[in-house]
């Protein structure tokens, strides 16, 4: 009974109702942890797990110096894909705008889009002279064309039929389209995540 009563109790449930009303209104969006935390231990402002040359390292040796030479070493993976520097680069959801600033410090033009508030406003207060697209790829609207496309972990979010289009309509004719990520060896159906590795290499 003891335990019953809390449940029974009135002002219990007001109590309950009004913590109910009041973190309804709570927007999660607008304290992201994940950047947060990134953020206050890592010093490069990149999200992506990045590239180690040892397969085979254990988790529990892997140091904050070491997880951040694994994410420059992504990074600079990328960076010896992309065009020259005469065109445009679109990175496709930039996260913390960490692998732009490392391509706009090499003399390369390069914007960034994402959709999520936090990073947007993260890249703004930090590094206000890269171009920003506070959108959607899918929505992205722009007369530009661009010598590189870049989707760094972020092309299994985005329908792959769409994805295509879009790089179409904005990509220069001998552009390049480069893609990191994560896919599926299995089909599990219409629009998974991630894409189905041999659905996406056919398209």
């Amino acid at each position: 009974m003891k335990n019953i009563y809390p449940f029974l109790n009135p002002v219990q449930w007001i109590r309950a109702s009004r913590f109910a009303k009041k973190n309804a209104k709570f927007n999660k969006s607008s304290y992201d942890l994940e950047l947060f935390l990134y953020s206050k231990i890592l010093t490069n402002n990149m999200l992506h797990y990045g590239y180690f040359e040892d397969v085979n390292i254990r988790p529990e040796t892997i140091s904050f110096e070491i997880f951040e030479e694994a994410q420059m070493k992504y990074a600079e993976n990328i960076i010896e894909h992309v065009g020259d520097n005469k065109h445009p680069i679109l990175d496709v959801g930039c996260g913390m705008g960490g692998l732009s600033q490392l391509l706009h410090s090499k003399d390369y033009q390069v914007e960034c889009l994402t959709p999520n508030n936090n990073q947007i406003e993260f890249i703004n207060a930090n590094y206000q002279h890269l171009p920003t697209h506070h959108c959607k790829f899918e929505q992205f609207k722009t007369d530009k064309r661009f010598g590189t496309v870049i989707n760094s972990e972020s092309l299994q979010y985005i329908k792959l039929d769409e994805a295509f289009e879009m790089v179409d309509k904005i990509m220069l004719p001998d552009g390049r389209w480069i893609i990191v990520d994560y896919f599926s060896l299995h089909k599990k159906g219409p629009n998974q995540k991630p894409h189905h590795y041999d659905t996406f290499y056919e398209k």
